[in-house]
């Protein structure tokens, strides 16, 4: 008797587990054909190996999956595809996962990572421009701030330009060590994608106070040698002027001093209206390694973080077609 009430007791038991199991699988796939998929889920993943349960549980995930998806939440979306494997289309959603999630990246400035993203992509959709695009922002953003050009030496430029015109200035130019006019060439990069150059040079003072002196000298030895093709010595020019004062000598033939007259050159209004030419502004390219100016071109040299300008009208300037720009 024994024997049959436990017999009977098991398959109650079996039957009550059943009927359960059954309820709940309807339950479950009611969820499912309602939308609530997160409910779904979790009945059907109690219910283990119950019918399709591991199946019908997969379509839940995917539902979910497509469901982050479509919210924008392209993180927990790309995860949950990954775990589904091959399941449906969960392959082609990593993808625009992917992509998506480079998209905003490169919506939010961070080119660096957008660019990672994209190139992974390849020629997914639009991304091999978006990665141009992303990589010209990291390079412009490389280049972006304030630059300044290697010293040019204005005065050798000067003297260069003095020299063969007149045997006697070239002479007495030799006489005196003209003081270094450097010029220096800055250049703006800014992130809007404008520039602004304009320059500046140290030593001009100097070099006007020590031109005067060339030109003082320069005079008197035209003179003196005018004097000896007729016959005279400065001495009869001091009798006849009535002053061995040059400065008073210079006023009675030029009109003017020689301090007058030297203001009258406007050495140094000329340096800055020299200056002034170099002044421009305007918008800049920056890619391929190639700053581009509305008249001319730098390329970047990443190793020495210095820009190079190569231009032949250069040469006559500063002795050479290169032109250095560091960072400052």
């Amino acid at each position: 008797m024994k024997k049959w009430t436990a017999i009977v007791l098991a398959a109650v038991l079996v039957f009550s587990l059943t009927g359960c199991k059954s309820s709940d699988y309807k339950k479950a796939v009611s969820d499912l054909n309602a939308g609530n998929h997160a409910a779904a889920l979790t009945a059907f993943q109690a219910l283990g190996d119950y019918k399709d349960s591991r199946e019908l549980a997969k379509k839940c995930e995917y539902a979910l999956a497509v469901a982050d998806f479509d919210k924008g939440s392209f993180e927990s979306a790309k995860a949950a595809f990954q775990a589904l494997g091959d399941y449906e289309a969960s392959a082609d959603y990593i993808v625009k996962c992917d992509y998506n999630l480079a998209l905003a990246k490169f919506d939010a400035g961070d080119y660096e990572a957008a660019a990672e993203g994209f190139r992974a992509l390849a020629d997914y959709e639009d991304s091999a421009d978006y990665l141009a695009k992303a990589e010209k922002a990291i390079f412009t953003a490389k280049v972006t701030g304030t630059w300044v050009s290697d010293g040019v030496n204005l005065t050798t430029f000067i003297v260069s330009f003095m020299s063969g015109q007149d045997p006697i200035l070239d002479e007495v130019i030799g006489e005196y060590a003209l003081p270094d006019v450097i010029m220096n060439v800055r250049l703006e990069l800014k992130e809007d994608g404008s520039f602004s150059v304009s320059a500046e040079a140290t030593g001009v003072e100097e070099f006007e106070a020590k031109l005067t002196d060339v030109m003082y000298r320069y005079l008197v030895v035209v003179i003196e040698n005018a004097l000896a093709d007729q016959g005279y010595t400065m001495e009869d020019l001091y009798a006849e002027a009535g002053t061995d004062d040059m400065d008073e000598i210079f006023t009675m033939m030029l009109g003017v001093s020689l301090d007058e007259y030297m203001q009258i050159v406007d050495i140094r209004g000329q340096f800055e209206e020299a200056l002034e030419s170099n002044t421009e502004s305007g918008t800049f390219t920056a890619e391929n390694g190639k700053v581009i100016l509305d008249d001319g071109e730098l390329t970047y040299d990443e190793e020495a973080d210095q820009l190079v300008k190569q231009d032949r009208e250069l040469i006559p300037i500063i002795g050479g077609s290169t032109l250095t720009y560091h960072r400052q």
